[in-house]
Parts: structure tokens; C-alpha cells; sequence
């Protein structure tokens, strides 16, 4: 039961349509009737007549389904009296001398006669096309009164003015037709609760037919109204694969691409880092080798006057006063602070010694003496002044010969 309403829902979302073709002077007028069922109960939503298809086309949506019941000129109709088991005769009786097979036919009965409604097949056929053309999809169709037999039950003993005559009901519910042209002031009815004018009765009819199925009657019409059904089902169902698949293909992109940017952006990153590592690698080395080589240089300018420094250091100290403290002895001091990028600069054959003294000649006789060494060819105070009352700080830069 959930399936057939699921499947029901599916091919027709609660909206059940019915069409009539009628034929007025010459001319085809279509009736369109839209239903809605909600909650166990049915509204018309919609409503209206034209007279070609192009505005049919226009005012529905597009592939819409629907019942079709025509009521055209070139419908044949014919009334005879019911006998038992004369059912299966009534055509041949009726219509002695037609081809059969050549013909749809359609014969409804109640208790006291049949009524004989035949119409060329290729007729039904040009009209079936034309509406696939217009992007209307027919799945049931009859050409006499098979859908009234819907409301038949609810339609109480009034006088109904259709595109085919004049309509009636007896109390034993009896249908009789005036054919001939009906002159219907368009009178509304109640059918069950719902209010229907009389130029929309039968396409009323048509659509209440999806709902209600009633019983079949008999027609060479059920071959034809089974394929329309399935043509249809087919149809709602490759659409609704298809626009699965549609779906289910663009979450598939979808994800792909999200998984696929996040896979770059990480890849990005990761290139990214390693090309920083790589010129962070690049730098350090450069700077090894800039670093290695300074020591090489700095080394080879120490080694230079290692031997001439040490005599000069030696001599210098035997000759120090106890009232002289040093504290700082540089070598080739550097005169500015090294830079990754430039030459280290330093003053060669140069050494500055910092200290404190105690006793002001005791500074002066040992600075005298450091001026008169045979290694030294220079001696500058470059700083002497007084710390406290006790010492006086001094810095004192000694040039010393190039080695021969």
C-alpha cells in the first residue's frame, strides 16, 4: 500500500489533469481540468478553454499528463436497446458493414441500453500526435462516456449542457443524450462537494479518472490506453534516472574537487616548504663557506705574527708595575662589527690593551718603555682618564713592525 501511493505520488504528485476535444462549428475547443488531492480530499486548482494548442502549450506545464476524452465531430454515437447477452453484438448490429479492425470503439451501459461511441483509429492517432507535439503526454483516453461513469453516482437528476448535448440522469441513473447543438449557460453543479460548470463536466470527468479507476467497460481502447500509461511511467522514470544520476555525477565532482583542492593546497604547501628549506639549506651553506673562510683569513693573519706578538707580550709583561692591572688584550682588533656580506675588516699588526693604573708614573715609565721595544713602531694612548680617586682607566693601541 505505502509502495503504490510512493509510486503513485511519483508519477503524478497529487495532480490529476483531464482534457476534452470538442468539435463546435468546425472548429476544436479543448477544456482543461486540473485536480489536486490533499489529505483525502479534491480541488479544482485550475481551470480553462482554448481553441488551438499553441495557447494549450502555453498555459500548462511543460510534459504535463492527462486524461483525454474526446467529444469531436467525427465521433459516431448510437444508441441501442440492451438484450441479454447482446453486448459482444452490438457494434456488428449497430455498424453492419466497417472494418473492425480499422476503428476504436467504446460502448457503455446501464439498465436499459447500450451507448456505441466509434471513431477512426488513425483520427485518434493525428490527434495523439499533435498533442506530443505540444508537450502534452496522454495516458488514458476514451471517446464516449466511459469517464462520466466516475460521477454518474454523484450527479443528481438535473439537466447537464455538454459539447456533445444535452446530458441527463434519471432517479435509476439512466444517462440520456440530445445530441444537437447545446445552448448551456454554463450552470455550475455539485458533484460530490465540488462545484463544476457544465463546460468543464467532461474533462472533470477525465481527470477524477486517475483517482477513482473505475470499472472497465468494453472498447478495443485498453491496448492503446495501456502503452500511453507506459510510455509515460517509462518516461517519469528514465527522467527521474537521469536527473539521479545528474545529481549523484555533480556530488561525485563535487567531492573530487574538494578533495582534489585540499590534495594541492597540502602538495602547494609542502612544495613551498621544501623550497625554503632548500634556499634556507642554499643560505646557511653560503654562510659556512663565508664563515669558513673569514677563519681561514683570521687565522692566517694570527699565524702571520704569532711569534713577533708573543716576544712583544712577554717583554711588556716582565716590565708591568704592580700598580698596573690589565684586563683586555686584543690582536688585530676589528674595526667595524663582521657582516655576513662584507670583508672582515681589522688593523694588521696592531694589538690594543686595556687596564687600569694605580700610579700615573708608573704608567708613564712603563708606556716609555713599550716605545723604545725594537718590535713596537708605534705607541697611542687612545684613552686615560680616572675611574675613582684611587685608578685611572686607560687604552693604549701599540703598532707593531711587519715581520722581514
Amino acid at each position: 500500500m505505502i509502495i503504490t501511493k510512493l509510486l503513485n505520488y511519483h508519477f503524478y504528485h497529487n495532480t490529476y489533469n483531464g482534457i476534452e476535444v470538442s468539435s463546435i462549428n468546425g472548429t476544436d475547443y479543448y477544456y482543461f481540468t486540473s485536480l489536486k488531492k490533499s489529505k483525502g480530499e479534491i480541488k479544482i486548482v485550475d481551470q480553462f478553454e482554448v481553441s488551438c494548442l499553441k495557447e494549450l502549450e502555453e498555459k500548462i506545464d511543460k510534459n504535463i499528463q492527462a486524461n483525454l476524452v474526446l467529444t469531436t465531430s467525427n465521433i459516431l454515437y448510437k444508441v441501442s436497446t440492451v438484450q441479454e447477452n447482446e453486448e459482444n453484438q452490438v457494434l456488428r448490429r449497430s455498424f453492419p458493414d466497417i472494418d473492425v479492425s480499422q476503428f476504436n470503439y467504446e460502448i457503455s451501459t446501464d439498465q436499459h441500453q447500450f451507448h456505441l461511441n466509434i471513431i477512426r483509429k488513425d483520427q485518434i492517432d493525428n490527434i495523439l500526435n499533435k498533442l506530443r507535439d505540444h508537450k502534452v503526454t496522454i495516458i488514458n483516453l476514451s471517446i464516449g462516456f466511459r469517464f462520466l461513469q466516475n460521477i454518474i453516482p454523484f450527479m443528481k437528476g438535473q439537466t447537464y449542457h455538454t459539447s456533445r448535448g444535452i446530458l441527463s440522469i434519471d432517479e435509476e441513473k439512466q444517462l440520456n443524450l440530445t445530441r444537437g447543438s447545446s445552448t448551456s449557460d454554463n450552470t455550475s453543479h455539485d458533484i460530490n462537494g465540488i462545484n463544476v460548470s457544465d463546460a468543464y463536466l467532461m474533462s472533470f470527468a477525465a481527470a477524477l479518472q486517475s483517482i477513482i479507476q473505475n470499472p472497465s467497460i468494453t472498447c478495443n481502447l485498453d491496448q492503446l490506453n495501456d502503452e500511453l500509461k507506459s510510455q509515460f511511467q517509462r518516461f517519469r522514470l528514465r527522467k527521474s534516472l537521469f536527473l539521479g544520476m545528474t545529481v549523484t555525477t555533480f556530488l561525485i565532482l563535487l567531492i573530487n574537487f574538494v578533495l582534489y583542492s585540499t590534495y594541492f593546497d597540502q602538495t602547494e604547501k609542502l612544495k613551498q616548504k621544501s623550497i625554503d628549506h632548500n634556499i634556507e639549506e642554499m643560505q646557511m651553506s653560503k654562510l659556512t663557506s663565508s664563515v669558513q673562510a673569514k677563519e681561514v683569513l683570521m687565522s692566517l693573519a694570527m699565524s702571520n705574527g704569532s711569534s713577533q706578538t708573543s716576544k712583544l707580550l712577554y717583554t711588556a709583561l716582565l716590565e708591568l708595575p704592580k700598580s698596573i692591572e690589565l684586563n683586555e688584550l686584543v690582536y688585530q682588533p676589528l674595526t667595524k662589527m663582521v657582516k655576513p656580506t662584507e670583508r672582515i675588516l681589522y688593523e694588521n699588526n696592531t694589538m690594543t690593551i686595556k687596564g687600569f693604573s694605580g700610579n700615573n708614573m708608573d704608567f708613564t715609565r712603563w708606556y716609555s718603555f713599550l716605545e723604545n721595544l725594537e718590535e713596537v713602531s708605534q705607541v697611542e694612548v687612545i684613552q686615560y682618564g680616572s675611574q675613582n680617586l684611587e685608578q685611572s682607566e686607560f687604552t693604549i693601541k701599540i703598532s707593531i713592525h711587519e715581520k722581514i
